[in-house]
């Protein structure tokens, strides 16, 4: 039985790593992080998420070379039999991970980076993504995904949309259920670039947050990156063609970056109530919608 109790820690006092719809990451200044999960953050169910997470983590674990260094390990989790309120909101579930080298990537980061810059970001994300691929078919996770339709059915939770983003969401899944079928493959499922650490030269030296890995398609990692970003894309795609051996459906990613906007969208309107947030990418949704 584990000896460790969140309740016992001042957690303000503890550094800040990162913050996510689902909860913060703080370090424990031991080699370890603490994630404090809530039951309902974002989009589905917290507990499962955190559960999922550590069920695939503890799967790569079995499989250190050569992806080992760049993934965290699970040293235990838990549910907490009364909530830790923290930041203003209830924590019910919580885990204690290795800490990582590098710091969390972010957007405004990579923007600012030289074209040079960019370039070998997006040969060290690619090689990452392939490094990952590849730990997940020697760990033969496959067998423990049940597919769940990528990005064009993903679970709402409690989220009641409003009659135009329902509408926008439906029209979304028509057009992505016209592309053309493709072999399903284990993805991280939740790529983007705040989930990837780098070191002080931009290379990247970490990649978090397993909640949302699934069967599914090529395009649905590459298309967080993709839409945040589109400086990276082209670049970034060839990498990871060329690092991975598999092609990118052009076709498939430009569908797969509009279920991105629509995550973050309905997240920012619904969840964050940022709705300067929301109607850019409402904007940028109907577009792309209006062009497919």
């Amino acid at each position: 039985m584990s000896t460790f109790n969140p309740e016992e820690l001042d957690l303000e006092q503890l550094p800040m790593l990162g913050r996510g719809v689902w909860g913060s990451v703080l370090d424990l200044g031991d080699g370890t992080v603490l994630k404090l999960g809530k039951r309902s953050g974002g989009i589905g169910d917290g507990h499962e998420k955190f559960r999922h997470e550590a069920m695939v983590l503890d799967r790569l674990a079995q499989v250190t070379s050569p992806i080992g260094p760049l993934l965290p390990v699970v040293v235990e989790w838990d549910v907490l039999n009364q909530a830790i309120q923290f930041e203003g909101e209830p924590h019910t579930i919580w885990m204690r991970q290795t800490k990582l080298a590098g710091r969390l990537a972010t957007i405004d980061q990579v923007l600012g980076m030289r074209g040079t810059e960019r370039r070998a970001l997006a040969a060290s994300v690619a090689e990452s993504l392939a490094g990952l691929y590849g730990a997940f078919e020697r760990a033969g996770i496959a067998a423990d995904l049940r597919s769940s339709g990528g990005v064009a059915d993903f679970q709402l939770g409690d989220i009641r949309l409003e009659a135009m983003d329902r509408e926008r969401l439906e029209k979304f899944r028509r057009i992505a259920a016209l592309l053309d079928p493709a072999d399903d493959h284990p993805i991280h499922g939740d790529f983007n670039i705040s989930n990837i650490l780098l070191d002080n030269g931009g290379k990247v030296v970490g990649v978090v947050d397993f909640a949302e890995t699934r069967l599914g398609r090529l395009e649905e990692d590459l298309c967080s990156i993709t839409s945040e970003i589109p400086a990276l894309r082209q670049d970034y795609v060839e990498r990871v063609e060329a690092a991975s051996g598999r092609r990118v459906n052009r076709q498939a990613l430009e569908i797969f970056e509009i279920g991105s906007d629509m995550i973050s969208m309905i997240l920012a309107r619904y969840r964050f109530a940022e709705h300067s947030s929301a109607g850019r990418l409402e904007a940028e949704i109907d577009r792309r919608l209006g062009g497919v």
